[in-house]
């Protein structure tokens, strides 16, 4: 059997190490003092059942337990499938980590906790418990014994869900008696409380709420840390995490989102936040480099050799930036006070390497203005494909988006929202409809107008951008705004004209029709503007080859006989500026050929003193 396999590898290597095997004995042993497994005797395998190998996991940076036992769920048994095959993993019941430390900067005065066992305080039901089997014994000489696991186990596919699921009924049986609590139960992230209250009563009443609410279903609150001292007042210490002072050293410090080490050197950078985007945005782009290496046969690089000198010295500039995150320090809370005004930023940025996007709050409280950078969200340009920097300032303004969407989930709507980016294109797209652009931008137009409904975006300088990198924000953004479109503008229309001008089209002809009462005076005045132009423009051709009357003459504007070709001309025109609004609007119609006038009309105009060419 695998499991019999699995457990003398696991033996052998545990008389090894005494250290590890004291620790992982001890582990064992509380698991059956706590009756959270019991042993089998007689051990009846005539009913459907499955053994459960386990191995040590060493977690260095846990305060509490630094070996933990972890049940391989997810090996092959005899029949060829696992226990993880065989089960459903269940949807995710909890918000996103991001989600949740953006909730927890609002908050002036932060609560932080852990459950203890979290996943050990929920009870699997009887008809479950044979699925969960394990072998163990204290030494060699003894024999097997066969043990069942009555609680939900590490490394289940469906271990997560049953846990956080569990909690989220708690708040809902518990929600009359706990209603402060009941609230806060989307602070949890896992088994970690990321938490707070912007005054010292309101922290302690939630504090207590969410003890006794814990402690009512067998789940225990611990390694409670807080900013401010009063909040924990009454905590027993044997269950603060740490000194709860808001100066934290480096020795006290805390890992209560769970942490884990990677192998990866630059995967050890976690911030959710985007806090330290920068660094995080020049390790992406070394890590692109690595992807694009090939070696002397054009195959995919062995990772096991060396870099090339010239990606060696690059690395050691990106790695003497991460040495400057430990001197950063960034206020965490961003003034999420009640009756204070608030305003939310959002400012994007590209370069033909990478695009991002950050938030900004600005509250304003008591008559102290504060500017706290809230959330960053940073991506490289995709390799596949050259974009163009237009292009690639249109995906940040998306991200900006996307980012807001974020935001407005966590902390809720603000009445003040504001969007900046100093791509004038980019800004001419967005106040343009959708279909008046290329594939492409069509889209991205059509996320953000969609996306951020009614919020205006704004022009800021380049050098005022606080999204560049090598930027420096001294002044406070401004709307400036160009009135014609760029040349990257006009790249991205369609060739159809009719379709680029659908606003301005409409307006004109609205404003055409109904100034005359008639249709025959509205046909005498667009004949006169056509002969006008065209006298206008046969003049400037003259002016350009440098003929004796550059100016229109006396008889082409005196008196211009509109003939029935001229009024047929612009009986054409007219037809057409009605026939494209139509067909704008989804109703195209085929307009009949217009009968010729059979006579002339004679129509006075005065002449102009001077001309506009």
């Amino acid at each position: 059997m695998i499991a019999i396999r699995r457990f003398y590898s696991l033996e052998r290597c545990l008389q090894r190490d005494d250290s590890t095997k004291m620790a992982y004995h001890k582990f064992i042993e509380e698991y059956a003092q706590l009756e959270h497994m019991f042993k089998i005797d007689p051990v009846v395998d005539n009913k459907p059942h499955c053994y459960l190998p386990h191995h040590p996991v060493f977690k260095e940076a846990s305060t509490t337990t630094k070996v933990r036992v972890v049940f391989d769920a997810s090996c092959k048994t005899t029949s060829g499938y696992s226990l993880n095959d065989m089960l459903l993993v269940g949807p995710v019941v909890q918000q996103d980590l991001l989600s949740i430390t953006l909730r927890f900067r609002t908050k002036a005065i932060a609560l932080v906790a852990d459950i203890e066992k979290m996943y050990r305080q929920v009870n699997l039901h009887p008809d479950d418990q044979p699925f969960h089997r394990i072998l163990w014994r204290e030494n060699p000489s003894e024999p097997l014994d066969t043990y069942e696991l009555r609680t939900v186990t590490y490394g289940t596919a469906s271990a997560s869900y049953l846990a956080t699921r569990v909690l989220k009924q708690l708040a809902i049986n518990e929600g009359d008696r706990f209603p402060v609590a009941a609230e806060a139960i989307d602070d949890y992230y896992m088994d970690d409380l990321l938490s707070g209250a912007n005054d010292l009563e309101s922290a302690i009443q939630k504090r207590r709420q969410m003890f006794a609410v814990c402690q009512s279903a067998g789940f225990q609150l611990r390694k409670w840390a807080s900013n401010n001292r009063s909040a924990l007042v009454d905590v027993p210490s044997e269950d603060l995490a740490i000194d709860p002072l808001h100066d934290l050293n480096e020795d006290q410090s805390v890992s209560t989102l769970g942490l884990r080490k990677v192998i990866s050197y630059i995967a050890r950078i976690f911030d959710p936040l985007g806090l330290v985007g920068p660094a995080i945005t020049l390790a992406k782009l070394f890590m692109q480099q690595l992807w694009r290496l090939r070696s002397e046969k054009d195959e995919p690089y062995d990772w096991d050799r060396h870099l090339p000198s010239k990606l060696q010295e690059e690395w050691k500039k990106v790695h003497e930036t991460f040495y400057i995150l430990a001197d950063i320090r960034i206020p965490w809370f961003v003034n999420g006070f009640a009756d204070c005004s608030i305003q939310l930023h959002f400012f994007c940025d590209a370069s033909d390497a990478a695009y991002g996007s950050c938030c900004f709050v600005r509250s304003k409280f008591a008559g102290e203005i504060r500017v706290r950078l809230l959330t960053s969200k940073s991506k490289v340009a995709p390799l596949a494909k050259k974009h163009s920097i237009a292009r690639l300032e249109l995906c940040a303004a998306v991200l900006s988006t996307k980012l807001f969407r974020k935001v407005q989930g966590a902390i809720g709507s603000s009445e003040h929202v504001y969007f900046w980016s100093d791509s004038t294109t980019v800004l001419q797209w967005l106040r343009s409809p959708p279909h008046r652009w290329r594939t492409f931008v069509a889209n991205r137009v059509t996320a953000i107008q969609t996306g951020a409904e009614g919020l205006n975006w704004r022009h800021v300088p380049g050098v005022q951008n606080p999204a560049d990198l090598s930027s420096s924000s001294e002044y406070w953004p401004r709307c400036v705004l160009p009135e014609n479109d760029s040349p990257e503008v006009a790249e991205e229309s369609h060739s159809v004209s009719s379709a680029a001008t659908v606003s301005e089209k409409e307006d004109f002809a609205d404003q055409l029709f109904t100034r005359y009462s008639t249709f025959k005076r509205l046909n005498r005045v667009t004949a006169t503007c056509i002969k006008y132009i065209k006298a206008l423009q046969a003049a400037a051709i003259r002016r350009k080859n440098q003929l004796v009357t550059p100016f229109p003459t006396p008889n082409e504007l005196a008196i211009v006989y509109l003939s029935a070709e001229d009024l047929a001309e612009a009986d054409r025109a007219l037809l057409r500026l009605a026939q494209s609004q139509l067909h704008i609007r989804g109703r195209a119609i085929r307009v009949p050929k217009p009968q010729p006038y059979k006579k002339s009309v004679v129509v006075a105009v005065t002449i102009p003193t001077s001309f506009p060419l």
